[in-house]
């Protein structure tokens, strides 16, 4: 039997709808590790996950480590050790950690379609019809970050020339056009409330981009 390639393993996990599994924290959409494994385990039984040391950043705050890996094919995620409020804790306890270590594991699926709709702001996947009546959830963090992500339908530019457009609308799956723009608002040291906000944006949405593009086969 020849092995899946990363995207038959994306198309196959990004078109699950997850909703009914899913939990609502502090305004926040969650899918437990359990429940994601679980479905995980339906598709590709032989999958396997590796925790690595974690890295202790320039602030003593944790960061942990993880990898997945599904028919030969192997992603791996990070993330810090956070509170609540998804801030870091600079002082955390071994269940903070291990807390930690199960949301990077179900980030690192993620990477791989599943549930991945949920960190895009989307109330549905992709290749399913959106749920009636219902709200887009907010994502529980970002690929990199562990900050909400942008959702490039929904969220729009709050300065400059393309202010009101979403950010799907101003620069589709362009990386190039993103990178240029981060490039010009970054340097500055005198930026307002919406330029911040705009640069924050950016950079969340360069994440999701870069997603779509690996799905899609722009990217390795």
């Amino acid at each position: 039997m020849n092995k899946e390639t990363y995207t038959d393993i994306w198309k196959n996990l990004s078109s699950k709808n997850v909703n009914h599994l899913t939990e609502d924290k502090n305004n926040l959409t969650y899918l437990s590790w359990g429940n994601a494994w679980g479905l995980l385990m339906e598709e590709y039984p032989e999958a396997t996950y590796m925790f690595y040391e974690n890295t202790v950043e320039a602030d003593g705050s944790l960061t942990v480590n993880c990898s997945v890996t599904i028919d030969g094919a192997c992603r791996t995620m990070w993330l810090p050790v956070m509170d609540f409020r998804n801030k870091a804790l600079l002082t955390p306890t071994s269940k903070d950690v291990s807390d930690s270590k199960m949301r990077c594991l179900v980030k690192c699926l993620a990477m791989f379609g599943l549930g991945h709709y949920i960190y895009a702001g989307l109330n549905a996947p992709r290749s399913t019809s959106p749920v009636k009546g219902g709200t887009a959830p907010q994502a529980l963090e970002s690929l990199s970050t562990g900050e909400p992500f942008v959702s490039p339908s929904v969220d729009v530019v709050p300065c400059g020339a393309n202010k009101g457009k979403s950010y799907d609308e101003v620069y589709g799956l362009s990386l190039e056009q993103i990178e240029k723009h981060i490039s010009y608002f970054a340097p500055r040291t005198s930026k307002t409330p919406e330029q911040e906000e705009h640069l924050s944006n950016l950079k969340k949405y360069r994440l999701s981009v870069a997603t779509a593009r690996i799905s899609n086969g722009v990217l390795a």
